[in-house]
């Protein structure tokens, strides 16, 4: 694996860490708009539901079946949905509205409502855009549209307001909200009921008896013997803002307007349905995983854990290069080796047997060096290695005649064997200075 994937997967590691440092570390809130019935967080609604089961007693009842299969004939009371947004097959809206033709009330608080509503506030329309064929253009189909004698979209019909507080108003109840983010305020959008989208028939049917500053957010639908009511601020009912007095008195106000009956709390069409009618809370409910799928950061960071395991498994497949010894430096012991020798001739007092050596050396270093013959040593000899090696014949002379002495006494002395070297070196010293001196002036007359 080369360096660039190492630091790849490092990397990958370390925001890892940090991830699920800070899920599971974190003692801190997650300030969002979940409104999940779940939730403890600020903008969850755990307690209100735990205050309207309260409050309700034995007739409190969770829907955890398809609205098709639990809303039967003998239902009677309150259908009550509260969350951002609700999900409903068109089986399960029928149902719904068979409820509330009954006599009974449907209370439907969510930031975005089913699509179905459409066809419930302008049946003209809906009906008139199933019949009609795309491929054939009709240049009154557009103005039909528009003019027909019903409600627009409901999603047009909701607008938002950019504001950091909002004041609801209901009778005589009040209360100011402010989009609070660790006890700081800021702009949040809040929706609203614009009725200049409603046609005078539809208005016939509508009643706008909530407010949200100078707009409406409460709906009332009069749907056969039943009602039908429409909130677009569901923020209300969020665990952060039942600790204002002035709130609980505000959702204290809208309980009213439900029927003094059995209250079904719906839980279930908060989720996308599949169509064998399995919810995705049973699947998340389920299984050794249930509760890390159950909480959307949890569940990222377990998506995480599996992509970066797949992403070092696939480099791991690489061939990857044998790791390379790390050799000692090698250390030129040469110069120890010398010293350690010398040093050991020396001790034995071998002056001139370390003498002969030192001549034979040196003789050879001359043949070798001034190609002279060596066999006699005179005074011609001592000129012509004085010539070609730059020594002064003087210092020659004396060398060989220390040499000379050295190897005919009895006994040398430390001082005098010394004095020998001395002129020995100095002699190597002295002919390889002129040897660099003789290069460098050639290369300036070449030049």
């Amino acid at each position: 694996m080369n360096r660039r994937a190492n630091a790849i997967v490092g990397v990958g590691v370390a925001l890892l860490v940090v991830l699920l440092g800070y899920l599971f570390f974190n003692k801190g809130y997650l300030w969002w708009f979940s409104l999940d019935h779940n939730s403890k967080q600020p903008y969850g609604i755990k307690y209100f539901v735990e205050l309207l089961e309260s409050t309700s007693g034995e007739k409190f009842v969770e829907i955890g079946n398809p609205l098709n299969e639990f809303l039967t004939e003998d239902r009677e009371g309150n259908y009550v949905a509260i969350g951002y947004d609700f999900y409903y097959f068109d089986r399960d809206f029928e149902a719904l509205l068979n409820f509330i033709n009954d006599g009974n009330t449907a209370w439907i608080s969510a930031i975005t409502f089913p699509y179905q509503f459409d066809s419930l506030f302008h049946p003209h329309w809906y009906q008139y855009y199933e019949d009609y064929d795309t491929t054939i253009y009709d240049e009154n189909y557009y103005d039909s549209l528009y003019y027909a004698d019903t409600l627009m979209y409901l999603a047009d019909s909701l607008r938002f307001i950019y504001s950091d507080s909002v004041i609801l108003k209901l009778n005589e109840a009040n209360t100011t909200l402010k989009f609070v983010v660790k006890d700081t305020t800021y702009s949040n959008w809040w929706k609203r009921f614009y009725p200049e989208f409603y046609s005078d028939s539809v208005l016939e049917q509508i009643s706008f008896i909530g407010y949200v500053d100078d707009s409406y957010n409460l709906l009332e639908y009069e749907y056969g013997e039943g009602k039908l009511f429409l909130f677009s601020t569901p923020e209300v009912y969020s665990n952060y803002y039942l600790q204002d007095y002035q709130t609980l008195n505000y959702i204290n106000e809208t309980m009213k307007l439900w029927q003094n009956d059995t209250v079904y709390f719906d839980k279930v069409s908060q989720y996308p349905q599949f169509e064998n009618n399995d919810f995705r809370t049973a699947e998340f409910s389920e299984g050794p995983l249930g509760f890390i799928r159950s909480q959307p950061p949890l569940l990222l960071a377990w998506y995480i854990i599996i992509l970066l395991s797949i992403v070092f498994f696939v480099l791991g497949l690489k061939r990857t290069q044998p790791v390379m010894r790390t050799l000692p430096e090698l250390k030129n012991a040469s110069l120890e080796y010398i010293k350690t020798i010398g040093q050991l001739y020396y001790n034995s007092r071998q002056h001139q047997f370390i003498a002969e050596r030192e001549k034979e050396l040196l003789l050879h270093y001359i043949r070798t060096r001034y190609q002279i013959p060596t066999k006699e040593i005179d005074e011609k000899f001592m000129r012509k290695l004085s010539r070609l090696s730059g020594v002064p014949f003087e210092q020659i002379r004396k060398m060989f005649e220390k040499l000379k002495s050295v190897a005919i006494l009895d006994e040398v002395s430390d001082r005098y064997f010394v004095d020998f070297q001395e002129r020995v070196s100095q002699f190597y010293q002295k002919s390889e200075e002129a040897i660099r001196f003789k290069r460098k002036d050639n290369g300036r007359k070449r030049e």
